[in-house]
């Protein structure tokens, strides 16, 4: 069991940054502390603003951030002068703003990474243009891919698509020399996770999005020579209609559809601002903000609930749990457990494999997160990122004496 005295733990806590007051473990005369729950290894404030935390079966640490750069970091951080800082070991190049990260088989990493590309949008441009001239407008739109990272070779050597991700949109003009009629159809897709299985199986979450705006523009058309001089004498734009699709989709490693995991909807094996994911042999959890609700699907099935974690009516001794309040990230350790981001709480639970809770991760340091959100596990170390706070904070449960 690790050794440490109370004072030097103090002074770690205090060196990171924590202003608020812990009730700390009494030590024993053997000089050894009795946690009966994580406790802080430390607070890495020296991070960008990190979209997502990956743990490897080797233990290395990935972190994504949003200003392109994925970063492999000592397993326990580092120190610097008494303050525990976040050591950067290495970065893995080509990305440009990664979202989300998993582990594959063979040292493969696949990350979930957004480009911008140009895409050609078409508009009236009424009153400045005759009514029947429709205008291209280049636009810059955001493009997701699913990008594999070779650890081996140490390069991007996978990169692909679905073609139902990228941006759609088409103009019907239907026009009169003092009058015009456009309807504007527009869909795009926002991805939100991503994970992977042991045979290189991906599963990526987000949301379909579209709407039909109907304008309708009247003028009065008068003449100079051969030009026509345009006075707007009415305008009405309606939108019509306004449709969101939440899904989760496997594909293998190439990208290629295999099933659709999630659909959209409230129920059981259905999803509403699906914000996490992850994997197991027997379950695909993925966290559902509409509901408040961390779910669980058959991840070979379509649209099979299995069960679905709410948090409420639990009590960890002498605290009543109430429901979970806009939950983000949810992780698995090599043990089965299950990891949930509570960040309306301000905390991150634990459950058993079997669903079961068991513990309140920040047990020893509550009030040290304000809005958890990326989390990843070990059997021994829990890894959030807490979005409020701008850090990253490592809790270690001691293992138990041999």
């Amino acid at each position: 069991m690790r050794r440490i005295t109370l004072t030097a733990l103090g002074l770690l806590l205090l060196a990171a940054g924590c202003g608020n007051k812990m009730d700390l473990p009494t030590e024993t005369p053997g000089g050894q502390i009795p946690f009966d729950g994580y406790f802080v290894y430390g607070v890495w404030e020296n991070v960008g603003n990190v979209t997502d935390i990956l743990v490897t079966q080797n233990q290395w640490i990935y972190v994504a951030e949003d200003s392109a750069v994925v970063s492999r970091l000592k397993r326990k951080g580092g120190n610097d002068n008494g303050v525990a800082v976040a050591r950067v070991i290495s970065t893995l190049e080509g990305f440009h703003a990664p979202v989300r990260l998993s582990e594959g088989a063979e040292d493969h990493i696949f990350v979930l990474d957004v480009d911008t590309a140009t895409a050609v949008f078409y508009s009236d441009r009424f009153p400045n243009t005759p009514p029947s001239t429709v205008l291209p407008i280049p636009t810059t739109v955001a493009i997701p891919r699913v990008r594999l990272y070779d650890l081996y070779s140490q390069a991007i050597t996978a990169d692909w698509i679905d073609r139902k991700w990228l941006p759609q949109d088409s103009t019907n003009t239907f026009t009169g020399r003092d009058s015009a009629r456009i309807n504007h159809h527009f869909g795009n897709t926002l991805l939100t996770c991503l994970t992977a299985d042991d045979d290189d199986n991906i599963y990526v979450g987000g949301r379909n999005f579209s709407y039909l705006l109907k304008v309708k523009r009247e003028f009065d058309t008068t003449w100079v020579g051969t030009t026509p001089v345009l006075t707007q004498t009415g305008a009405e734009s309606t939108y019509v209609d306004s449709t969101t699709e939440w899904f989760v989709r496997k594909y293998d490693a190439e990208g290629s559809f295999l099933i659709e995991v999630v659909s959209n909807g409230s129920g059981l094996g259905y999803g509403e601002e699906i914000e996490g994911l992850a994997w197991t042999p027997e379950a695909l959890f993925f966290v559902d903000r509409a509901t408040n609700r961390l779910k669980a699907n058959d991840p070979n099935l379509s649209a099979s609930g299995l069960d679905w974690l709410t948090g409420d009516e639990i009590n960890d001794p002498g605290e009543a749990i109430p429901f979970l309040l806009n939950p983000s990230g949810v992780a698995v350790d090599p043990l089965g457990h299950i990891f949930v981001s509570d960040g309306g709480n301000g905390r991150v639970l634990k459950y058993t494999e079997s669903f079961a809770y068991k513990e309140r991760v920040d047990r020893n340091a509550v009030g040290l997160l304000a809005a958890p959100g990326a989390v990843a596990a070990t059997d021994s170390l829990v890894y959030v990122y807490d979005e409020a706070g701008g850090k990253m904070v490592l809790f270690e449960l001691p293992k138990p004496p041999e």
